[in-house]
């Protein structure tokens, strides 16, 4: 695989016609939507929610619910 510095670098047709994180090599990466009431604190959940992806991209298995 190719890697480039920049993605202003990669071709538009290296570039796939769709993309789901919902299905990468049948694997779903996404998590179901999680309820934070009236607390104020989205920007704590999108970064928990933000880590826990990040390390299953990285580590290519299931991880476990962070919480915010």
């Amino acid at each position: 695989m190719k890697k480039f510095a920049q993605s202003s670098e990669i071709p538009d047709e290296d570039l796939p016609e769709n993309f789901s994180w919902q299905d990468i090599d049948g694997y779903d990466f996404t998590d179901a939507p999680r309820d934070q009431g009236h607390c104020g604190s989205c920007y704590t959940f999108s970064y928990a929610g933000l880590i826990k992806n990040r390390l299953q991209v990285k580590y290519g298995k299931a991880m476990p619910q962070l919480s915010p």
